[in-house]
């Protein structure tokens, strides 16, 4: 009887305490931009959203793919003070239409379960069409401090859209040929003044004549926005923003001017700037390049400069309502055994 009514507590502990409650974590892709031009730069972010119950010490990509109307040009890990020690950038395969080995996953200074851009990945559009970014490989993981991954890793995808903005040019009309000129009789004079004989450089007749040329017409490219490096700090509220890799392929770059998104502005030559937040908050960051020749090109962002709160603790309806059933049962099957027992207790005595 004692050790059946021990079972029975047993069971009730284990369905109360043991059953796991499920938490998730996030690795992800955001584009700078959803739409953009074809000849156009841009840059995938790679950010980790871990679970409280699950901090991040290290994360790892296998694969990025992408198809061919793009292609990878560089991978820069992104580093807080977090992953700083040993960070791979990768190998860019272009020809195969992917990324390899991405990742940052030696022990890191500290945890991490905020939503973290943990990496940048620049891109150069080719051609217009549909491009999705597709993270795969089944050493894709967010790792806890021991180097063992955590389970129940979400991968969220994402794709752009490239345009082409420059029409075909018109077809070439057909050669149309020279109206026929009969050639002038000779002058017995040969008087070099005339404005009839065909050797006249100036003879307005004279289809020899070399006095027009055509006119050189340049095209301008507009210059090229790449945004290298975002650093933050958010307990101070300021960061830092680094522009450098922004070019023009024909000339150079004479004004960068920055919308912090705080109602700040500032325009300079300048392609690294630091800016003071008020408050924390998120905040749109864009930036509009003007190259020598007055063409200018922008880009947009997001800066996230704000503490997460606290999470509520995570509640999971299923797996509650089943610890209940089974406590319930447990206790069914007690009140079964019990009575059985004393039923058989009572029987024996008569």
């Amino acid at each position: 009887m004692n050790k059946i009514i021990i079972l029975g507590i047993v069971f009730i502990m284990l369905a109360t305490f043991v059953l796991p409650v499920s938490a998730e974590s996030i690795i992800g892709l955001i584009p700078s931009r959803y739409t953009v031009e074809e000849g156009e730069t841009f840059y995938i972010t790679v950010f980790v959203d871990s679970d409280d119950s699950q901090p991040a010490y290290g994360w790892k990509i296998e694969n990025l793919t992408f198809n061919d109307k793009c292609e990878a040009t560089d991978v820069n890990i992104v580093t807080y003070g977090y992953w700083i020690k040993h960070p791979n950038n990768g190998t860019i395969y272009n020809n195969l239409n992917y990324v390899w080995n991405i990742w940052s996953t030696e022990t890191p200074t500290k945890p991490t379960s905020d939503n973290v851009t943990c990496a940048v990945i620049n891109f150069t559009a080719l051609e217009s069409g549909q491009v999705s970014f597709v993270i795969s490989g089944s050493s894709t993981k967010i790792y806890n401090e021991i180097g063992d991954a955590w389970p129940d890793v979400v991968w969220q995808n994402t794709e752009i859209t490239i345009h082409s903005d420059t029409p075909s040019p018109p077809p070439s009309p057909p050669p149309v040929d020279p109206p026929y000129v009969p050639p002038t009789p000779p002058d017995d004079t040969n008087n070099t003044d005339n404005t009839n004989n065909t050797n006249n450089t100036n003879n307005t007749n004279n289809t020899n004549t070399t006095e027009s040329e055509p006119e050189n017409i340049s095209t301008n490219i507009n210059p090229v926005v790449k945004i290298v490096k975002i650093e933050k700090n958010i307990n101070e509220k300021y960061a830092i923003f680094n522009a450098s890799g922004s070019y023009d392929p024909d000339g150079y770059i004479e004004l960068y001017h920055w919308d912090f998104g705080d109602g700040l502005s500032d325009a300079c030559n300048c392609s690294t700037i630091s800016h003071s937040y008020t408050e924390e908050g998120i905040y749109i960051i864009s930036l509009n390049v003007t190259d020598n020749n007055g063409t200018s090109n922008i880009t947009s962002f997001s800066l996230k400069l704000k503490h997460d709160e606290e999470s509520a603790p995570v509640v999971a309806p299923n797996n509650n309502m089943l610890t209940i059933s089974l406590v319930l049962l447990g206790i069914l099957i007690l009140i079964v055994v019990v009575v059985t027992i004393s039923k058989i207790k009572k029987s024996k005595g008569e």
